[in-house]
């Protein structure tokens, strides 16, 4: 009877834990895209679809890294206003001392909070892992859009990268070769003008 109260309450704990809504139904949604990306793959038949999904997977665990930031900011949110209604719940005459005491005492009690909190590591680990989904859906994104200027047959990012490359080093030799052709006129100017000058 212990054993199904702990799992009667586990699921209980679960169900009433905000951050479960931010993820409702992802995991399966995830599990899905999952397999539709890792099946079988055939010559040039679904390139795009299958890019879309795979970049769909990166949105979504950006989506849960940003869930569960906002999980933690918003827990330090709460905590802030809970000092401060604390505080001014101690002192009611503070609410007669006028708009500016009252929004300074808050400024101090949030800013505090906050710092308090961007020092845990939970927070770390979340803005760890945001930044991490963030840069990795970006990769995603712009291999999805190499892809798709690849079938429309538009160049790529990657191909005017390298022919921006190619123009600027063909623009340094031909600078180079410029002055060297310059240097050479010049040598043969000034011997040519000696040579006149000797006879």
């Amino acid at each position: 009877m212990e054993r199904a109260d702990g799992i009667a309450e586990e699921t209980l704990r679960r169900m009433l834990n905000p951050t479960r809504f931010l993820f409702a139904w992802t995991d399966e949604i995830n599990q899905a895209i999952q397999r539709l990306v890792e099946g079988p793959e055939f010559a040039d038949i679904g390139t795009l679809e299958r890019q879309v999904l795979k970049a769909t997977r990166e949105w979504m665990a950006l989506r849960e890294a940003s869930a569960a930031y906002r999980t933690v900011t918003a827990a330090a949110w709460g905590r802030a206003f809970g000092t401060f209604s604390a505080e001014m719940a101690k002192d009611p005459g503070a609410m007669h001392q006028g708009f500016r005491p009252v929004l300074d005492r808050w400024l101090v009690v949030a800013n505090e909070e906050l710092i308090r909190t961007q020092r845990t590591e939970e927070f770390l680990k979340a803005q760890r892992a945001l930044l991490a989904a963030g840069v990795a859906y970006r990769l995603k994104e712009r291999e999805l859009v190499e892809v798709w200027c690849e079938t429309h047959s538009i160049p790529t990012r990657t191909e005017v990268d390298d022919l921006h490359r190619t123009v600027h080093a063909l623009r340094t030799q031909v600078r180079t070769l410029s002055r060297q052709l310059a240097a050479t006129n010049a040598g043969a100017t000034q011997r040519s003008a000696c040579a006149r000058c000797a006879k």
